[in-house]
């Protein structure tokens, strides 16, 4: 079996009978002959490099917030920049990019060796470009892995430790076992992106405060992380809902293949409500900047979640603005927090 890509590329070889080919690489090789070395480009994409900002911002965010946490306990040691900058927390960073690429790369190796059993060797000129084969792209996983689990040892703190081997286990549990289960599949990742600026500031806070700090965080750390998991896990029952068809016809027992397209789009108002009910209520704000940002965030999710609900999730346009504006309403969230 083969892995697709849907990017175009002109690379083919045409049978004497001019109807099947022998796929071939961007680099040129046959699939018999790819390595991870000379498969990198389609290794690179297969992780998803446009995930790595939305990474990046949990990061600075975690890290902001536990900072804050120190500065107010009178114990801030290293501006941020510094902090940043610091080895270990480095490593926590690159901990958290890891387990986005692994997570993209192992999903789509188990998802399209399953899809691929039933597909001849050589593959029709119509099809979809290839890229790496399964045991490339397996052994690319487990060189990431590897990193990964190397990169943990040096990631400070025991709680921001656990975090990432959390994530780290989803990851690998995902596809194979969690992803059948109805509920669990979207919980699963929304767990993994709840816990990024939790890892974060876990680890600001034990380099800066001591391994005791992490044993009370800061309430706006646990209001940020309750609120990434609710908006993300409302966000992949919507996402969900425009996947249905192809769902039910692979037999992956989602929310809107399971029960309907409307059942689904409710619960994920329900869930878009949750997450904007702890932005904004909160015991104060500090100015009328959060405030504003937090409300402007709410008023834009809310109202979004809502013509999923008009429309049942029969609207497949409708939905997708719906997917596309969660970004804006958690980033408007986020900055609230700062």
């Amino acid at each position: 079996g083969v892995l697709f890509d849907n990017r175009a590329t002109d690379v083919s070889e045409v049978s004497s009978d001019g109807k099947y080919i022998q796929p071939l690489l961007p680099s040129g090789e046959t699939v018999a002959d790819a390595t991870v070395m000379s498969s990198l480009g389609s290794l690179w994409r297969m992780t998803r490099p446009s995930n790595y900002l939305g990474v990046v911002l949990f990061h600075l965010l975690g890290t902001q917030l536990g900072l804050s946490a120190a500065v107010s306990a009178g114990s801030a040691t290293m501006t941020l920049s510094q902090l940043l900058l610091t080895p270990s927390h480095l490593a926590v960073l690159l901990s958290l990019l890891l387990t986005s690429g692994t997570s993209m790369m192992v999903n789509d190796y188990y998802d399209n060796r399953k899809s691929n059993d039933l597909l001849p060797i050589n593959i029709r000129l119509d099809t979809p470009p290839v890229t790496p084969p399964p045991r490339v792209v397996k052994r690319a996983a487990s060189f990431l892995y590897a990193l990964l689990l190397l990169t943990v040892t040096v990631v400070p703190g025991s709680l921001a430790r656990l975090c990432v081997v959390s994530a780290t286990m989803t990851t690998f549990l995902y596809t194979e076992h969690l992803k059948p289960l109805t509920w669990i599949k979207n919980m699963s990742c929304a767990l993994i992106i709840g816990l990024a600026p939790l890892t974060s500031a876990a680890a600001t806070l034990d380099l800066l405060l001591g391994s005791a700090s992490t044993m009370k965080l800061p309430p706006a750390l646990i209001r940020v992380t309750l609120m990434l998991f609710l908006s993300f896990w409302g966000r992949e029952l919507t996402m969900d809902i425009n996947d249905a068809p192809e769902d039910d016809a692979n037999s992956i027992p989602t929310v809107p293949v399971v029960y309907s397209r409307k059942f689904a789009s409710r619960a994920a108002a329900g869930l878009a409500m949750a997450a904007a009910s702890v932005s904004l209520l909160r015991l104060s704000y500090t100015g009328w900047r959060q405030f504003l940002l937090s409300v402007t965030g709410c008023a834009w999710h809310l109202w979004h979640a809502w013509g999923v609900v008009k429309s049942q999730g029969e609207d497949s346009e409708i939905v997708e603005h719906a997917v596309e504006g969660g970004k804006l309403s958690v980033l408007l969230w986020m900055a609230s927090f700062l």
